[in-house]
């Protein structure tokens, strides 16, 4: 995982400024596998700065994303794109339930493909999601609840 260090340098390196927003930002993200979404960082950077607006977390996960810091899971619930700072090479589990994503670290090599099929295309990474129901939502089921958001 990076460290707030990184980030900043990445920052840095980009010509962005690194704000008191931004700071907060990378350490709510620092050493944080539940892959937010903005509304989720949102709410733990407003306990901290209180005047912190959703748009400042927007645009700097867009920045990050864009400049290489974190990744931009893309839409998992609707209209909640999730982000992870774990830009290593890896693929997830989403629970349909719960909507947790949990990392596979492991067998992460690229996806053989069909050259052919390519049609140009020059890969640089890959990532795969695979959706199910994780073994807490399945305990749950079989108790006669669910965890439901």
């Amino acid at each position: 995982m990076r460290s707030p260090k990184d980030f900043l340098r990445s920052f840095k390196e980009n010509g962005l400024r690194i704000t008191p927003q931004r700071r907060l930002i990378i350490e709510l993200l620092v050493n944080n596998s539940s892959h937010p979404s903005v509304d989720d960082i949102y709410q733990q950077a407003r306990e901290i700065m209180p005047g912190i607006s959703r748009s400042t977390i927007y645009n700097t996960m867009n920045e990050l994303a864009i400049i290489g810091g974190v990744l931009n899971l893309g839409d998992f619930i609707e209209g909640s794109a999730r982000f992870d700072a774990n830009t290593e090479p890896h693929h997830h589990l989403y629970c349909e339930k719960c909507h947790r994503i949990f990392d596979i670290m492991e067998g992460t090599n690229a996806m053989e493909i069909d050259h052919e099929s390519l049609v140009g295309f020059k890969i640089r990474s890959s990532q795969v999601t695979f959706y199910g129901i994780c073994p807490e939502c399945q305990k749950n089921e079989g108790n006669g609840g669910g965890k439901s958001s």
